[in-house]
Formats: C-alpha cells, structure tokens, sequence
C-alpha cells in the first residue's frame, strides 16, 4: 500500500514536521511548534497511532506533549535533559515538557500499514534517528541538501561521519526528506558525504 506524506513548515526556524499516512491512520514526526498544532492536526488521515522523534530539540519535539498518543524516541535521547532544558529555556522560555506516554523506538516499527526502519545517526545528538520507509528517509537534522547537522548541541564531529557514511550506502533512489529545507535524495548526497571521509 502507497503511504501520503505531507509536509508542515513550522515557526518559528522552518522544521519540517511531517504526517504519513496510509489513508486509515498516521504518525507525526517532529511536531515541534505549538503555534502549528492546528494544522497538523487538521493534516492528520484517520486515527492517529504515535508520535516520533528524530531527536529531542525543542523545535522537533516542543508539541509532542499535547498529543495523547504515544511518543517515541531512541532511549540515548534521554540521558541529557538538562541541556534539553537549556534550549527549551532560551527559546520557548520554559522547561523541555516530556511527554506523558514516552516510548522507545525499536529497530522496526508498524503502525497500521505504516512500515518503517529505525537507523541510530548519533551525531547531532546522542539519540539522533533517521526513519527508512520503502521509497523514502526522514533524516532529521542528521542529513540536509548538501550539509548536514550541527554538532555542537548534543553531538559529535566523529559520530555525525559516521552516520553520514551509513546514510550514503542506502538506496541512491531514495528521497530524503531533511528536518530543515528542501528534499533531496541520497544520490545526490552521497559524493560529498565520501568525500568528508578522504580529508
């Protein structure tokens, strides 16, 4: 069965949140404005099964407590609140809220006919997952169009290659849809991913 997606700009740095669906039910991945709750919702198809999150920065995950079903992210997301807390504050001016019904993300995860891999891209954060559909990669802020993601709040250099590398040796048709900005797909990223390796 062939999966919607569709894509919400949120305020305020233009997060990609987005809705996948399978014309009976979703998840929302990285709903992280408030402000844009109400057209997320209205962008949600049938039941709603899970919330999921690439990673725990508040512009990805500041709306995941206003939703009743399940939250899930990779267990290592967790073992640094406190500088969650630190970037909820200066943004939002509150504490990280964590989410009432937490889960952790196994290896493979179905929802309905929502199918999906879990790939640990450690890198920008400790936690940091891409999600592999059939035909498509939600990559987060591991992998942009021709950059990737920060490594300063939570990650590391070391790490971000790594899983970079992994990203480059999936499928070069595979659509990547980023956490920020534009869609692209593997193969036009997978040049300049190896040639960070040869430096």
């Amino acid at each position: 069965m062939s999966l919607s997606i569709k894509i919400i700009e949120q305020e305020p740095i233009g997060t990609n949140c987005y809705i996948i669906s399978d014309g009976k039910g979703s998840i929302v991945i990285d709903p992280g404005s408030e402000i844009d709750i109400p057209a997320i919702k209205d962008a949600i198809t049938g039941k709603l099964h899970a919330i999921i999150l690439t990673h725990l920065h508040y512009d990805h995950s500041a709306a995941s407590h206003l939703f009743e079903s399940p939250v899930y992210i990779h267990k290592n997301e967790l073992e640094d609140i406190k500088l969650q807390n630190i970037l909820s504050q200066r943004a939002l001016q509150r504490d990280f809220i964590k989410p009432k019904n937490l889960q952790f993300l196994k290896d493979e995860m179905t929802f309905g006919n929502i199918s999906f891999k879990v790939i640990h891209t450690p890198g920008h954060t400790k936690g940091g997952v891409c999600l592999l559909f059939e035909k498509f990669i939600i990559t987060g802020d591991t992998l942009f169009a021709q950059t990737y993601g920060r490594t300063d709040i939570g990650g590391n250099d070391e790490d971000m290659l790594q899983s970079l590398l992994k990203l480059a040796q999936l499928h070069p048709n595979l659509i990547v849809y980023p956490g920020h900005g534009q869609a692209t797909t593997i193969s036009a990223e997978k040049q300049w991913i190896l040639n960070i390796k040869r430096k």
